[in-house]
């Protein structure tokens, strides 16, 4: 049996992973701690894992009310760059100690506590790692270096130059999507491309998964389980769906309260439905492209509607369309979203484009080849 202590954040759909990771550890006979906001232990509860609440780290929950223009100063000063996240990791291995910390790759801080402790230490990407090397999260970060450079010196550990040299210091980074969703980009040798791992436990409690209706094709409505202020982009593909010879199934996640939309006749609201159970089913997707919610389509061969609103979803809707997967809009264009769907359902490119990739999703083993290679790790 391994000790593996998890560090993460409440990064709502980006914790599939993490969750994910830690019930597979978990289920194989390690022991595994998952220390994180309170929030994830008490939506998500414990699939195997021990639950431990940071205590110093900075409060913050995925369902606030956020500034958009202020979001990114806030992450970085709240979860990249906190200095209390690396302080607890740290306090966390004084009181109990570990064979191997498993570092969520947006938690600088609790990798530079690996660091400082000496311990083998893994990051876990649910991003593309190129976005860490150049490009615009790189741009809209360095004003924060400062704040990176300074938690680091505050931890103890040694200056970094850049946001890739505190990821390429630890032992192992695994990559939870394939390489084909990311440009090439150099990696050193520890970097593995896993596969999504999109099978964790979910985030909320689950509700009944809605009777499919003969004849009307499914369209899947998803958008962020985080606050991205979205309530206005859900209620407008509804609309733009209510005349559409379809059914329309919507999830709002924990920021958005269903009540606080209006559905159509074609329409079902819910705050959670297991997509592992409507996908198989589903002819079209309207999201954001966060990228579990992209990936899980696209391990479905589902098409996609792409209106991403920020972060990394400008990124992977790029990814989507390059490989001809599906369409990017604008929600702000009136039409844009009965004009798409009507697009992915009527040419059958798109749904052969994401076929072909649920087949390279196919090919990597998610959580059972991060396992392995943590239990590589373990073993030095």
């Amino acid at each position: 049996m391994t000790r593996y202590l998890m560090v993460s954040f409440d990064g709502a759909g980006n914790l599939v992973p993490t969750l994910g990771l830690a019930a597979r550890l978990s289920a194989l006979g390690h022991d595994v701690r998952l220390l994180g906001h309170a929030s994830i232990h008490a939506r998500c509860g414990s699939h195997g894992w021990r639950p431990i609440p940071f205590t110093t780290a900075a409060p913050y929950d995925s369902t606030w009310e956020l500034d958009p223009a202020e979001e990114m100063a806030m992450f970085a000063e709240v979860v990249f760059f906190n200095t209390g996240i690396g302080a607890d990791t740290l306090a966390e291995l004084e009181r109990e100690p570990a064979d191997v910390l498993i570092v969520d790759c947006l938690t600088w801080g609790a990798g530079a506590a690996g660091e400082v402790a000496g311990i083998r230490t893994a990051t876990l990407f649910h991003v593309p790692p190129s976005l860490f090397r150049a490009g615009p999260l790189v741009d809209l970060l360095t004003p924060a270096l400062p704040l990176l450079h300074r938690m680091r010196a505050d931890l103890g550990a040694r200056p970094v130059a850049t946001l890739a040299e505190a990821h390429d210091a630890c032992a192992l980074a695994l990559v939870t999507l394939p390489a084909e969703f990311d440009v090439p980009v150099p990696l050193p040798g520890q970097y593995r491309f896993v596969g999504p791992i999109l099978d964790g436990p979910a985030l909320d409690a689950v509700g009944p998964t809605p009777a499919p209706v003969p004849g009307r094709p499914l369209v899947l409505v998803s958008f962020s389980t985080s606050f991205q202020d979205q309530r206005g982009a859900l209620q407008r593909a509804i609309d733009e769906l209510a005349d559409l010879p379809v059914q329309v199934v919507v999830t709002t996640g924990p920021a958005v309260d269903p009540a606080d939309l209006v559905p159509a006749g074609n329409t079902v609201v819910a705050r959670f439905v297991a997509h592992g159970e409507l996908l198989p089913g589903a002819s079209a997707m309207v999201t954001h492209c966060g990228l579990g919610t992209t990936l899980n389509g696209l391990a479905h061969g589902v098409p996609m509607v792409c209106a991403p609103m920020g972060r990394d979803q400008h990124f992977n809707a790029a990814m989507v369309a390059r490989l001809g997967a599906g369409v990017p809009i604008d929600l702000e264009v009136p039409g844009s979203v009965t004009k798409a769907v009507e697009h992915v359902l009527g040419d059958p490119g798109p749904r052969a484009a994401a076929a072909a990739f649920a087949e390279v999703i196919a090919g990597h083993r998610g959580a059972d080849a991060a396992a392995e290679a943590l239990e590589q790790l373990a073993r030095g």
